[in-house]
């Protein structure tokens, strides 16, 4: 679901680009500047801020997406062309550049070793899968002018929404260890139950088992 919103959103408004006030070349330029100097920004952010994890990533950024593109699509029904819809692109772009880090975070560190190259390859077809509706949402444009950005609004919505219930913080874990900690946590939570009791019980050879089975060796 990440990865697929982060494509269609991130493509769709890639291509539409063209239809912009202004030089598509200088555009694409300040775009690309901004994109590369949003990194450095987030690297300090992720160094000198230990308490901004990885949920507060995806999910501040996908909100100031949802905000910039109903701004936009407001924009647009009003007919309003000048520089304020160059800068809100520009602005609602960076923060869908931080979804996809985010999404690449998320998906390598939450998944145990022996799955991580399938896992990012898994994500890496959605994604792609994703950039191929992209210009179909484009397309759309043509009929109707705020296709692009309602589309946006909405995908980053249920995007938001599914990050909110279901995405797991993984900051600071070790990659070694994401299949151990989780069974380390199951050992933990069975053996302070009754069931867990039970099961060792069961595991726990008495005398007879073991006369028994020294017994079964002796025998010709």
């Amino acid at each position: 679901m990440f990865r697929f919103t982060a494509a269609i959103c991130g493509y769709s408004i890639d291509l539409n680009s063209a239809f912009i006030s202004g030089d598509l070349y200088l555009n694409q330029s300040l775009l690309s500047i901004l994109i590369a100097f949003s990194k450095i920004v987030l690297v300090l952010i992720d160094t000198y801020f230990p308490r901004f994890s990885r949920r507060n990533l995806h999910q501040c950024s996908q909100l100031v997406v949802i905000l910039c593109f109903v701004l936009l699509s407001w924009l647009v029904l009003v007919d309003h062309h000048g520089i304020g819809i160059l800068l809100i692109n520009v602005i609602g772009t960076v923060f869908i550049e931080f979804t996809w880090d985010a999404c690449y975070l998320c998906s390598v560190e939450s998944v145990p070793t022996p799955l991580r190259a399938s896992s990012v390859g898994s994500c890496s077809l959605v994604a792609r899968i994703g950039a191929l509706f992209a210009p179909m949402l484009v397309f759309l444009n043509s009929f109707w002018a705020v296709s692009v950005y309602l589309a946006v609004v909405l995908l980053g919505t249920l995007n938001l929404t599914v990050s909110c219930l279901w995405l797991v913080e993984t900051k600071g874990i070790s990659l070694d260890s994401v299949r151990l900690a989780q069974m380390s946590a199951e050992d933990e939570a069975d053996a302070g139950g009754m069931e867990g009791m039970k099961r060792n019980d069961e595991r726990t050879p008495t005398g007879k088992d073991i006369e028994g089975a020294n017994q079964a060796l002796v025998k010709p």
